[in-house]
């Protein structure tokens, strides 16, 4: 398609740090929590009837447009200190290695999940006509929504965890 704005390897980055790091093999709790738990409490909170208001929607877009500075800021930080970090990182702890590469994937991918988070949650409050398939359409529409911002919320928690791990002096 188009090479300079390609997302799909840091996507694809993005879900190889799901994997057990002693094993290298897929982490189901990981799959779990990060695909079936959002699905969840999407299909649940749609099925309940919620819908994103005005106000929701401005609010979201200015929370995820400060994080996604926030996680730019990061990215240039880790970036700036990476060979800094390797150098304080012990041969005891190869965890903290394979967080500092995973850690820039996870924190690139946060950045693209939060604009698509923007861009659905502002296509939520067009005025949609598509005939009789225009209020199913408006339901499928908030759910990737939904589900894009739970999806968030969690990969910011694991990039949080990450760095703690990270910055931390203790091995865990």
């Amino acid at each position: 398609m188009f090479p300079k704005i390609n997302i799909f390897k840091i996507i694809r980055s993005h879900f190889s740090t799901l994997v057990r790091y002693e094993t290298q093999k897929a982490s189901w709790t990981d799959w779990l929590t990060f695909l079936i738990l959002p699905l969840s409490i999407t299909a649940f909170t749609i099925w309940k009837g919620f819908r994103f208001s005005n106000e929701s929607v401005s609010l979201f877009i200015a929370i995820l447009s400060i994080l996604a500075g926030f996680s730019l800021n990061l990215l240039a930080i880790v970036f700036g200190y990476k060979d800094k970090i390797k150098r304080t990182i012990s041969e005891n702890e190869p965890l903290k290695s394979v967080y500092l590469k995973e850690i820039h994937h996870n924190i690139s991918f946060s950045i693209i999940n939060s604009l698509f988070c923007i861009l659905f949650l502002l296509l939520t409050k067009i005025n949609f006509d598509f005939g009789c398939i225009t209020t199913l359409f408006n339901i499928c529409l908030h759910f990737i929504t939904m589900f894009f911002i739970i999806f968030y919320g969690l990969t910011i928690l694991m990039i949080l965890k990450r760095m703690s791990i990270l910055f931390s002096t203790d091995t865990y």
